[in-house]
């Protein structure tokens, strides 16, 4: 190569470009949601079958790619998604709540009912609802 030339591609027998190209996995893709391997890798102790180890349960009682999306630690018994606080108004009404963890790269929904018997949660929720749960999800 000389100096103006930027790269050199091999060619076939009729003068025609070969150009190789190698694509690399970088998430999962069975899984309800995309689980990036470099965060797999975290956890795995790089085994080969991503895939598999998305869809197995850490100790935390979650397959691993739902701790991904609550962005729990698979490895630990105790890492768990929490309402954290609940603040009740003087009309002893709940008019806000706070959940652990919580990240900017995430969607979260209140839900909630006023009876636990009730088949269907709601959201919007309001302040008269007693039941509360907060679902978590990649936007």
């Amino acid at each position: 190569m000389d100096e103006n030339t930027v790269a050199e591609f091999p060619a076939d027998d009729r003068g025609a470009l070969i150009l190789y190209a190698h694509w690399t996995q970088t998430h999962t893709l069975t899984t309800p949601a995309l689980v990036p391997y470099t965060w797999l890798n975290q956890w795995a102790n790089d085994i080969p079958d991503y895939e598999a180890l998305a869809h197995s349960n850490g100790v935390n009682g979650l397959p691993f790619w739902e701790s991904y999306v609550a962005w729990l630690n698979p490895t630990d018994a105790n890492s768990r998604f929490r309402i954290t606080n609940i603040v009740v108004n003087a009309e002893s009404r709940v008019s806000a709540l706070d959940w652990n963890p919580r990240r900017s790269d995430r969607v979260y929904t209140v839900m909630g009912k006023t009876n636990l018997t009730d088949k269907a949660w709601h959201s919007p929720t309001n302040d008269a609802t007693r039941f509360f749960k907060v679902t978590v999800e990649l936007p």
